[in-house]
């Protein structure tokens, strides 16, 4: 392997690295604003309780999404 597809094959292995961080990422934040959502809708039924859960649920989404990135 010459020099060139090397480097070739290190900047694909750090792009493959990069995208799949990426979609992790991707799929938290999806399961994060569905929790957001969730927090929401129980306001609006004045279930504080449930709301308090949800919203607990996406504050540890985030901290951990965080961390990963």
């Amino acid at each position: 392997m010459d020099k060139l597809e090397q480097i070739s094959e290190q900047i694909r292995e750090s792009f493959d690295i990069r995208n799949k961080a990426r979609d992790e990422a991707l799929a938290g934040c999806r399961i994060l604003t569905r929790h957001a959502a969730h927090a929401i809708r129980a306001i609006h039924r004045s279930e504080v309780e449930e709301a308090h859960t949800h919203l607990e649920e996406a504050r540890k989404l985030a901290a951990g999404l965080r961390d990963s990135l």
